[in-house]
């Protein structure tokens, strides 16, 4: 074989190996601009926990919608749902009567939006996290329960325009009608302090055991939150008749003049 068809051999060999080359080049460059089917069912729940959570906002039975944005907060709630073993949903737990579950929606950093429920399990779309007496399940409910009944929250609720709020003594009851006095008693609850020690909450409630007046606040005229003013200094707050906690502050004042 002379030179000259070596060289020939040569060139094209190298031609090709340049064509392949750009190829390649090409194909990897454009599979990085595709969107690929994941098939994986691991994979695909793997990403979907990976969603990072950046909002939500939870209700219960009656009450306002409130947003929650503490990140910390937020982290550990979803971490939580996460570890919990997950099951087909089947069937509502409860009837929508007799309900007394927290729901909202969990909003995340790519746009997704999660419902979900929270009663005797978690229900996050169409699948169930949990069981009754998992302590993970308990926890995430007491702590969004914690940020539900802020005194804050709860105060926001009589100046609701949905809402009713009825005062009562011994005598007769008295509609808050009056944008100001609804004002004045938010007022007096969000600078109001909660009484931890359950020594002292004991003492007062066994030394006021019958309210000098009783504040209802009322949603498609059902009760659902109400406050015993105890007297000059103390008060107790209860959420569908259950016992939430004591504060001291002074709607003793308030209370006389309205009437």
């Amino acid at each position: 074989m002379d030179d000259k068809k070596i060289k020939r051999y040569i060139f094209i060999f190298l031609f090709l190996v340049i064509i392949i080359i750009y190829f390649e080049s090409y194909i990897l460059n454009k599979d990085f601009n595709r969107v690929f089917f994941i098939n994986d069912k691991n994979e695909m729940i793997r990403r979907y926990n990976s969603s990072t959570p950046i909002k939500m906002i939870v209700s219960m039975k009656y009450l306002s919608f409130y947003e929650i944005k503490d990140p910390d907060f937020i982290f550990d709630i979803w971490e939580r749902i996460n570890k919990l073993p997950v099951y087909n949903y089947i069937s509502p737990s409860t009837e929508k009567e007799n309900y007394k579950g927290i729901f909202g929606k969990i909003y995340f950093l790519d746009g997704s939006i999660k419902y979900f429920e929270i009663e005797k399990n978690i229900k996050i779309n169409d699948m169930i996290y949990g069981t009754e007496n998992n302590e993970d399940l308990q926890y995430i409910k007491e702590r969004l329960k914690e940020k539900l009944f802020l005194p804050i929250n709860l105060a926001s609720e009589i100046v609701n325009e949905n809402n009713k709020v009825i005062a009562f003594n011994h005598e007769k009851g008295v509609y808050i009608e009056d944008y100001k006095n609804k004002k004045r008693l938010y007022k007096i609850l969000t600078i109001s302090e909660k009484v931890a020690s359950a020594k002292i909450i004991g003492k007062i409630l066994e030394d006021n055991n019958i309210p000098l007046f009783k504040i209802k606040i009322l949603n498609n005229n059902k009760e659902f939150l109400q406050i015993n003013v105890l007297n000059n200094d103390y008060f107790t707050i209860y959420y569908l008749n259950t016992f939430l906690y004591m504060m001291k502050g002074n709607i003793l004042t308030f209370l006389k003049n309205l009437f």
